[in-house]
């Protein structure tokens, strides 16, 4: 059995940031990032009827939400064009992977998201951080089929 560490996984975005394609993505790998994490779920709906006194339910919309804490260098471009999607508002391509993206077998989600933080915290014993989080955006029209999903590099 293998073990996977957090040090070896990758965070990415598209470097053409809001007008790219999956098919096309030059991937930019965030590393000043710290802490990615992922979190999905589904939203519960009722199925309940009267062939059972227990109450049924069956997964309806799944939620999915990205966190990133980035060591925060004010110079650092990746920082720069996260934060600029944040003032912008405007989506980016984002890919959350288990190893690098250009090897064959690697595997994370990869989707179009905004940027609903940017927060930029500045601790006194330790260094200072940006944290981000990302939700599914719906996808610009230059790449319309590409929604959330489970990638594997190819």
């Amino acid at each position: 059995m293998s073990c996977e560490l957090g040090l070896d996984a990758k965070f990415y975005y598209d470097s053409s940031l809001e007008s790219g394609t999956l098919a096309t993505a030059t991937w930019i790998e965030v590393d000043v990032a710290r802490d990615v994490s992922t979190s999905a779920s589904a939203d519960e709906a009722e199925t309940s009827d009267r062939r059972s006194v227990f109450k049924t339910t069956c997964p309806s919309l799944l939620s999915l939400e990205t966190s990133l804490t980035m060591t925060y260098e004010n110079a650092d471009t990746n920082i720069t064009a996260l934060r600029t999607q944040f003032l912008d508002r405007k989506p980016v391509l984002i890919a959350v992977m288990d190893g690098d993206i250009s090897v064959t077998g690697s595997q994370g989600f990869v989707y179009w998201a905004n940027v609903y933080s940017n927060d930029f915290t500045q601790p006194l014993t330790d260094g200072s951080t940006v944290e981000c989080s990302f939700r599914p955006a719906v996808p610009p029209s230059t790449d319309a089929t590409t929604t959330p999903q489970w990638y594997t590099s190819v």
